[in-house]
């Protein structure tokens, strides 16, 4: 089975329980960047809730976080919401859609030096090319999001790249490469005490140990991944735990037991939008009732699939559908019909090997481009390494020259505030020393004054004293 659904980044998981007083919250927003945080944390919010799973109904949550991001000139609301848009449209096998997103996302990220979101855009990239058996566009693209988020020192983003990489090579068969990333995965989760983290890669190591028939070693993380899983209440989690031991037990032909577990995963799905996961879980409980001989049930319940399948059609499910059917009809000795779907059993297992051929030679050159590159030195990890240092130089010499420029004007006003003082200062000194000049001359003038009159009043006693003119022209003229 393809892991597909797991592959699901930290930073979309938000608690589904909290959905309603979200959407309460929105309806008493304002217009603000704030609001556009809450539109998108309830489209997240509804895709937990499996609300997207299968329908298109997303785009319209997400549009109003786009148009208000625009109108308020939030251009970093717009690409978060172009990049969830990538994420949902690839759930949804929306492929050629996400062209149209990824250069203008990739340039806004690298623009803007935003390099953990970028690492995270990645991951997304590399999720659309795994879902349309690209593996080695994602894996070159996982391996330049390892290698940013290494250097940056981002663990979560490496523990999640590491469990890519695990679903990546699992998807191509690899199964001992998958263990090896899903355990890498699970001791930095462990370090970064992220249970959820912790649980999904141990869901992925049941599955992964499961397909090279360690059965016991697949048995023992699944019942540790669904104890976190119960713990935190994932109930969708705990069904694909359910599905993988029942397929444990299936191998050891133990179909009661088998059945138990597929029943409680059927429970858990039923009520979600996860039409994927439930068809396979209704299949899975057919061929256990096939084996256990209920031929009647088994028989209504592969029906019922084939319905079902009418619009969403699995090529892999329809073939062991109708080889189903077919045993069945042959044990009940209804050839015209075991004949007709064996005949449809056919068809679609040639086309499926046609698509595994395919797929066989798309893992072969993966692997040896690979290989190859690894060889050649062309994996670009240490171009891609050096080409970061040389953004985060040029980032770090850009604040730099904005420190100095700031430290320059600081220092300059403070000299023109030193500047303003010391001249407040001297005139404030040169007014007291004027002010004290202008009493002193006062003083003076004042003491001149007084000078003055004191002469002013000798002169008139001594005349006073003098006789006049008259008699001493007489007295002097006499005795001359």
């Amino acid at each position: 089975m393809k892991l597909f659904f797991i592959f699901i980044l930290t930073p979309f998981l938000v608690l589904s329980t909290n959905l309603d007083s979200l959407k309460n919250k929105l309806l008493n927003s304002k217009e603000d960047t704030n609001k556009v945080k809450l539109i998108m944390a309830v489209a997240k919010a509804e895709f937990n809730k499996n609300l997207y799973i299968g329908n298109t109904n997303y785009l319209n949550r997400i549009l109003p976080a786009i148009n208000l991001s625009k109108k308020l000139n939030y251009k970093k609301g717009v690409y978060n919401a172009y990049y969830y848009i990538c994420f949902l449209n690839t759930i949804n096998k929306q492929f050629n859609i996400n062209e149209l997103y990824f250069d203008t996302i990739s340039k806004y990220y690298n623009t803007n030096f935003d390099s953990s979101n970028y690492a995270k855009f990645l991951n997304i990239k590399s999720f659309n090319y795994i879902r349309q058996d690209k593996y080695f566009i994602a894996a070159k693209n996982l391996y330049e999001a390892l290698t940013i988020s290494e250097k940056q020192n981002y663990t979560l983003l490496i523990s999640d790249t590491y469990k890519n990489l695990g679903i990546l090579f699992f998807n191509i068969s690899d199964y001992k490469k998958a263990i090896q990333f899903y355990l890498k995965a699970s001791n930095l989760q462990q370090n970064l005490n992220d249970e959820k983290g912790i649980g999904v890669s141990y869901l992925n190591l049941g599955e992964a140990y499961r397909e090279i028939n360690n059965l016991d070693s697949s048995l023992y993380y699944y019942q540790n991944g669904l104890k976190l899983f119960i713990k935190n209440n994932r109930k969708a989690f705990q069904a694909r735990v359910y599905e993988g031991i029942a397929q444990i037990y299936n191998l050891k032909q133990d179909y009661n037991t088998a059945l138990h577990y597929l029943l409680k995963a059927k429970n858990l799905t039923a009520n979600t939008y996860d039409l994927t996961n439930q068809t396979l879980v209704e299949l899975e409980i057919a061929k256990c009732q096939l084996n256990l001989k209920n031929y009647k049930e088994a028989k209504s319940n592969f029906i019922k699939l084939i319905n079902n399948q009418a619009n969403y059609k699995d090529v892999s499910i329809l073939m062991k559908t109708h080889y189903g059917l077919y045993k069945i009809f042959k044990i009940e000795n209804n050839h015209k019909e075991a004949f007709n779907h064996y005949t449809l059993y056919n068809s679609y297992n040639d086309s499926l090997i046609n698509q595994t051929s395919f797929k066989n030679l798309a893992n072969i050159e993966t692997e040896f481009l690979l290989n190859q590159e690894k060889e050649l030195g062309l994996i670009e990890r240490e171009n891609i390494r050096d080409q970061f240092e040389l953004d985060k130089k040029n980032k770090n010499l850009f604040i730099l020259a904005i420190v100095i420029v700031l430290g320059l004007i600081v220092a300059f006003s403070i000299y023109l505030a030193w500047m303003f003082i010391q001249r407040k200062k001297k005139n404030k000194i040169i007014l007291s020393q004027q002010t004290e000049l202008n009493h002193q001359n006062d003083v003076i003038e004042e003491k001149q004054k007084e000078i003055l009159d004191s002469i002013y009043c000798a002169k008139k006693i001594q005349i006073a004293l003098l006789p006049n003119n008259k008699y001493l022209n007489k007295y002097l003229k006499n005795n001359l």
